[in-house]
């Protein structure tokens, strides 16, 4: 065998190898369009008012299925628990954390497998554990935390299905026409302070004074307790 003979075979293995890659693991892009801070708005850090309870910031960002088959998203912890052995980690810069994060599908497990052209969010929340290991300060802005860190999944074999797993790549911004944004102002208009990044599409959602209340996750909306 010559050398141009050895040549074109190893391209044609080469190939054959990062298609069938591809094929396994399509790329699915996940758009960050909302977060939510349980600690007032404080523009400037040196005179914010001293706060006596924990806090959290709760990301939420929009994916959707544009490939041609059905999709495995085994993503969903509770609480702590997790369903499944994937993830989705905090890395920031080249370092990634092993640190348990609450989060979730639009309908929890009912959306892990995610049928062509349909969307879901994945809602992920830092509470003060994972903030104060990040070293994330008391007023931080979420808008700083958003260009400090971003999110990997770390997808495990042993989550095994018959269904493509897919890649998730997240942006810390929006650049996505399809991405409704219409009702969020209205929605959150009477307890929460919003302010609107229209560079990067994105609204950042701060708790009133004196308003005591605790997301919770129902399909596509919040109430409240």
């Amino acid at each position: 065998m010559n050398i141009k003979s050895l040549k074109k075979i190893t391209f044609i293995s080469i190939f054959i190898i990062s298609s069938s890659c591809a094929e396994e693991s399509p790329q699915l892009d996940a758009y960050l369009y909302r977060v939510f801070d349980n600690y007032p708005c404080c523009k400037v850090k040196d005179n914010c008012q001293k706060l006596y309870y924990n806090r959290y910031i709760q990301l939420q960002y929009v994916l959707k299925n544009e490939t041609s088959d059905t999709l495995f998203l085994p993503i969903n912890i509770v609480n702590g628990y997790n369903s499944y052995n994937s993830s989705v980690k905090i890395r920031k810069g080249n370092h990634i954390y092993n640190i348990i994060l609450d989060q979730t599908l639009s309908r929890r497990k009912n959306d892990s497998k995610l049928a062509k052209g349909k969307s879901t969010i994945i809602t992920i929340t830092l509470f003060q554990d994972a903030l104060n290991t990040i070293g994330i300060k008391a007023h931080d802005s979420p808008m700083e935390i958003a260009d400090k860190i971003n999110f990997i999944f770390c997808y495990n074999r042993k989550d095994n299905s018959h269904l493509k797993v897919p890649h998730i790549l997240f942006h810390n911004k929006n650049n996505q026409d399809w991405i409704d944004l219409s009702r969020i102002r209205k929605e959150f208009e009477p307890n929460w302070t919003i302010y609107y990044d229209d560079i990067n599409r994105v609204f950042y959602c701060f708790l009133k004074p004196e308003t005591k209340i605790h997301p919770i996750k129902i399909d596509n909306s919040y109430t409240y307790e």
